[in-house]
């Protein structure tokens, strides 16, 4: 038996300011998806973030919707079995999304010594 399940690439999911997301304009949830440089790059872990922060049902809408997911070959038990705290609080925001929890929207990381301001 074949289900249709509705889902967006990560890129179409998000808005412009001038139009509301596809994904909740048609009612379609959303793949999440990181790289394997999660672990060593900030950037890759903010990003990660923001997919997750910005599926609840107040901002883009998928998180209520079907959620594919591409995270490797092992990258959750990485995230799990890491001594880094930030590596360990990816985990911990995969499962709030996963059970319906907001997250919290990151911190952008640090650029030349200071923090970039928010967008």
């Amino acid at each position: 038996m074949r289900l249709p399940l509705p889902i967006t690439a990560p890129s179409a999911a998000i808005a412009s300011p001038s139009r509301p997301p596809v994904s909740r304009r048609n009612g379609l949830g959303a793949e999440i998806e990181c790289s394997g440089d999660i672990g060593k790059d900030p950037k890759e872990r903010y990003y990660f973030r923001c997919y997750l922060a910005d599926g609840a049902p107040t901002r883009l809408g998928y998180q209520q919707a079907a959620t594919a997911y591409y995270l490797g070959d092992d990258l959750v038990e990485q995230m799990l079995a890491s001594p880094l705290p930030e590596m360990r609080s990816l985990y911990d925001a995969l499962a709030d999304y996963v059970a319906g929890r907001t997250v919290p929207d990151p911190i952008r990381p640090r650029v030349g010594g200071r923090r970039r301001r928010p967008t």
